[in-house]
């Protein structure tokens, strides 16, 4: 009651709105409050190079279809398990090429017994924005700033949520048709290329997630 005004970083627009039934009494007082920023990103998707440019730039080729990964860390299949479904599947695709980012959660020594395919490019930190619009396919496991980012930059994703916030968020991006959700207690590197050679191979997808 004491705050006047909250700034919440999202898009409620996706949704249709916030759920705020749970706080009772103070519903009304909070929905007057309350006041959404949008994405908060670093870069200006409007400001960046082409795709082609930074397909180039970051993957070797303009035409080539690129599919970025986020390895990501913290729970069950985030890290090392993931990593290797992903590098099997990349094992599948050899006609693209994945961006590996793999953060602070996996060391090189992990990495290289996993014998990573000449198309997987293994990276630590990469510029997410510029990969995001560089990608054909961004696939994450549902957090709200790269779920953001993918949608300022048109770019749909596999999802593979492995708590309630990526579970919901990976449900509106579905819903819009826009992105595939995966079962993380189920993925197989089979699901994997299945779900990203459906995107790529159907260009509704990225006109869902450029509307």
């Amino acid at each position: 009651n004491a705050v006047d005004i909250f700034f919440l970083e999202g898009m409620p627009e996706l949704s249709g709105g916030v759920g705020l039934e749970s706080f009772g009494e103070y519903t009304v007082s909070l929905k007057e409050k309350l006041h959404f920023t949008g994405p908060l990103l670093v870069d200006n998707p409007d400001r960046l190079p082409s795709r082609e440019e930074l397909k180039l730039r970051h993957a070797g080729g303009m035409t080539i279809p690129v599919v970025y990964f986020t390895i990501g860390g913290g729970s069950t299949l985030i890290g090392e398990d993931f990593l290797a479904v992903v590098l099997e599947a990349l094992r599948r695709m050899s006609d693209i090429v994945g961006v590996v980012a793999t953060g602070i959660a996996i060391s090189p020594e992990e990495i290289e017994k996993h014998n990573p395919p000449a198309n997987a490019l293994i990276r630590g930190f990469v510029p997410g924005t510029e990969l995001i619009r560089a990608s054909d396919v961004t696939v994450f496991h549902g957090g709200s700033s790269t779920l953001m980012t993918c949608i300022a930059c048109g770019t749909p994703a596999v999802v593979v949520p492995s708590m309630g916030e990526q579970e919901d968020n990976g449900a509106v991006l579905a819903e819009q048709g826009a992105g595939i959700v995966l079962d993380k207690a189920i993925l197989t590197a089979e699901k994997l290329t299945e779900a990203v050679r459906q995107i790529l191979q159907n260009p509704e997808y990225r006109e869902q997630a450029m509307i």
